[in-house]
């Protein structure tokens, strides 16, 4: 039994390789994409504690930012005071 060769043109190639590296990263997207939804699905409670930290930081934000505003109006005056 003989083997057989079969050419296809070089742009018939490079258009295969291209939609089989196209699919197989569409394929490793939606595997990630799952595994992710899988992971969320088994730790809410985790998902709601992230977003509580997430809260209490934002709040901690606003004070310092407060804070921060009563100590530039305390610096303002006492320039204004010292300058007069």
């Amino acid at each position: 039994m003989g083997s057989k060769t079969v050419l296809i043109d070089e742009d018939l190639f490079v258009y295969i390789v291209e939609r089989y590296d196209g699919l197989s990263r569409l394929q490793e997207q939606s595997t990630a994409v799952e595994e992710r939804a899988s992971y969320l699905s088994r730790h809410p409670h985790e998902i709601k504690l992230r977003g509580l930290d997430m809260l209490a930081n934002q709040v901690n934000l606003q004070k310092l930012h407060h804070r921060a505003s009563n100590v530039n109006s305390i610096y303002d005056s006492t320039l204004i005071l010292l300058a007069g």
